[in-house]
């Protein structure tokens, strides 16, 4: 918590790569807030988000991509978009408006994502936490 009502959670994600693949976040409750996919579109095919069809992350990272960049959202809830940026592992991606006190971050949309080889992270409103102990949903499969 950084004592506005906001905090962030980062851990790492093995084994997403340039395929079809994509990630589930789930809250403690087994409610999906958020399932995106990474290059192409995938439907779950078992767990919690089974049936469900991921938005695709519409930024992507190839083999130029430097060290230390993730896909990050920035820019008002509701109204985010998706940019590869320095990973902020530890803080919120600056960019990211209208995100002060635990109000700011409708139910609805608790999850801001970013994805990189080896890390997910996630902001989350207090009172609405998805944390590392939370189920981050399978890799689905097209």
């Amino acid at each position: 918590d950084f004592g506005d009502g906001l905090g962030e959670a980062y851990w790492p994600v093995r084994g997403i790569q340039n395929d079809h693949e994509a990630i589930a976040l789930v809250s403690p409750t087994a409610v999906v807030v958020d399932f995106v996919a990474y290059e192409a579109a995938v439907s779950a095919v078992a767990g919690v988000a089974s049936g469900a069809s991921a938005r695709v992350v519409p930024v992507t990272e190839d083999g130029n991509t430097e060290p230390g960049m993730s896909l990050q959202r920035i820019g008002l809830p509701g109204e985010w978009i998706w940019i590869s940026a320095p990973a902020t592992p530890g803080t919120l991606n600056p960019g990211l408006e209208g995100l002060s006190g635990s109000a700011a971050v409708p139910a609805a949309n608790v999850g801001l994502l970013w994805v990189s080889a080896l890390f997910a992270w996630l902001p989350f409103a207090v009172g609405r936490r998805i944390s590392a102990g939370a189920t981050a949903g399978g890799l689905a499969g097209t």
